[in-house]
């Protein structure tokens, strides 16, 4: 698990550590499943990241899982184009 090194007020991982963490996890999620990753829905994302965000409030496990499967989307489209 990640744990942030600046803290922000109420408990929320900052952006910039936030973004760290998805860029790790989606980087973790295509090279265990490489292009079969950009077939993964929302929930199926979520579900694979909730074991290393177990530690983050909410609304930040919410956050990470969302943008985790935006990024791994984003790199569909980018191969895609």
């Amino acid at each position: 698990m990640l744990r942030g090194r600046r803290y922000a007020s109420g408990g929320a991982l900052p952006a910039d550590d936030l973004h760290e963490l998805v860029d790790l996890l989606a980087v973790r999620i295509y090279e265990r499943l490489a292009e079969s990753s950009f077939l993964l829905s929302r929930s199926d994302v979520s579900e694979l990241v909730k074991p290393y965000i177990t530690d983050l409030i909410a609304s930040d496990q919410q956050e990470v899982a969302w943008l985790t499967w935006e990024l791994i989307q984003a790199g569909a489209q980018e191969r895609e184009g």
